[in-house]
């Protein structure tokens, strides 16, 4: 099945080698990994844990979003959980291209936050519903991208999360601070 918006744009093995060097890593694509990249028609890749599939699909991001050009239709990744998302965010948020990707017309996170977003907040706010609540998964998102890549660098090596930056109703404050500042 081909997708109407990816019809003007080519994968080469250019991008692919652009790609490799954006991402670090010494990561380098085999034969059939590129020719994953380079399909732009719909389809599904299974494999075990750990075999580089959202490695690829980084990489396919990364490519498809220095190559798109219209300002009014994005890219939508949907996951069921937040590792695909904030693998990217690692991956590529400090880049240029990784930004354009996070960023609108672009969406990339769960069907819950897809759903919220698009489909159960504009249907409840043209019903005349009030809307009051906090999305501890948007502002938790919106908290860590504010910290500096050093200060996130520091707390993977220490086996912390994103989930540093969520809310704790117990404490009454956000459970990490930068100079006595909640974020």
């Amino acid at each position: 099945m081909s997708i109407k918006a990816l019809e003007h744009i080519k994968i080469t093995d250019d991008d692919i080698n652009w790609v490799e060097r954006i991402m670090g890593f010494n990561i380098k694509f085999d034969k059939s990994r590129r020719n994953a990249i380079k399909n732009l028609d719909s389809v599904d890749i299974q494999a075990f844990p750990g075999s580089g599939k959202t490695t690829l699909l980084v990489a396919k991001l990364a490519i498809l979003s220095r190559k798109w050009r219209s300002p009014n239709s994005g890219i939508c990744v949907l996951s069921h959980t937040n590792v695909a998302r904030e693998e990217i965010e690692n991956k590529l948020g400090n880049t240029d291209i990784g930004r354009r990707l996070l960023s609108h017309p672009h969406f990339i996170g769960t069907f819950h936050s897809f759903f919220d977003t698009f489909i159960a907040i504009p249907w409840l706010k043209s019903n005349g519903f009030e809307i009051n609540r906090i999305d501890t998964e948007f502002a938790t998102s919106i908290r860590w991208r504010k910290l500096s890549s050093g200060t996130k660098t520091y707390f993977m090596r220490n086996y912390k999360d994103h989930n540093l930056c969520q809310y704790s109703a117990e404490v009454g404050m956000i459970n990490w601070s930068k100079k006595g500042k909640s974020l």
